[in-house]
This record gives C-alpha cells, structure tokens and sequence, in this order.
C-alpha cells in the first residue's frame, strides 16, 4: 500500500478498513497487502477536536456555572472554553451582559457571521467567539407625573416600539 496518506478537512486518517462501516484500521499506510486477490480498502476518519473560547468584546466577563461545567465548559489561561468536534453540533452558549444594560446580546459570531447553538460545526482550528452587541435606545418621557416627577426613563431596543407606561 502507498505510504500516502489521504486528507480531509476537519478529519485525521486513522488507517484502512475492509468495509465502509469499519472503525478500526485493517491497514494502515505503506503495509504490504500479501493477497493474490482484489480488495478494496475504505478510509477510517476521526473527526478533529477544536477548542472555542468566548471574547466577550465589552461585555461582563463570563462565569464557568455548575450549569456551563455540566455542558463540558472549563477554564483555560483563565478564559471560558468548551471543545467542539468537527461536523458535530455547537453546545449551548453562555449568554453574555452588558455592563450598563444599554446594548443587548445579539448571539456570537465568528468574522461577524453568527454561530448558534445546534449549528453544525465548521471550524478546522481552535476559533474565538466574539459577543454580539446591539444597540438599546433611550425614551424618556418628560413631564409624565403629577408629582413632581420630572421623567420616566427606559430603554428600547432596535426595531422595537416605546410603550408609553401606565398612568400614574
């Protein structure tokens, strides 16, 4: 057999096999097959293992939870990290904060392309998620009480409508 060995992106050769369900090498790279026979040989892949951490670009930092731990999350270099594997499915992110509440989490994204949980893993090195931020707006109501009360003030995000409170 060639000493070769085949590539695939997000995938390490393993060897081999005789059938096309095998999981364990039959043959690996440069063995001599000694049959007078024909066989054909099927490839045996392992899907690559990738680490991803969170970049939370201004927002609060991120707390490894007994929840988080519990989805395979860990610290690493102080970071919030979580191994995913090739062609397998993004976990459950952590939900990211803004400090002051005046932007809202739009989700992560990878060179501004967002990742949801359940999307199908596409990444062939360790990536870094970056937060998401959209802006809130302020609405201030002047004059809105009988007290005294100068204003009202909250907060609406993007695409959404002010809604006047209820009379005081």
């Amino acid at each position: 057999l060639s000493s070769t060995k085949p590539t695939r992106s997000g995938y390490t050769f393993l060897g081999w096999g005789t059938s096309a369900d095998d999981t364990s090498v039959n043959y690996n790279p440069g063995d001599t097959y000694k049959s007078n026979s024909s066989i054909t040989l099927y490839a045996i892949w392992k899907a690559e293992t990738y680490k991803l951490t969170f970049d939370v670009n201004g927002g609060n930092a991120l707390e490894l939870t007994s929840e988080l731990e519990a989805l395979g999350y860990y610290l690493d270099g102080g970071k919030i990290t979580v191994d995913v594997t090739y062609n397998g499915k993004y976990p459950q992110f952590p939900k990211a904060e803004y400090p002051d509440g005046k932007m809202s989490f739009g989700g992560w994204s990878i060179d501004s392309n967002i990742i949801a949980s359940g999307d199908t893993v596409n990444i062939t090195e360790d990536t870094t998620l970056v937060a998401v931020w959209t802006n809130k707006h302020i609405v201030v109501f002047h004059g809105y009480y009988d007290d005294g009360t100068d204003s009202l003030t909250t907060y609406v995000e993007d695409g959404e409508t002010a809604v006047k409170p209820e009379d005081p």
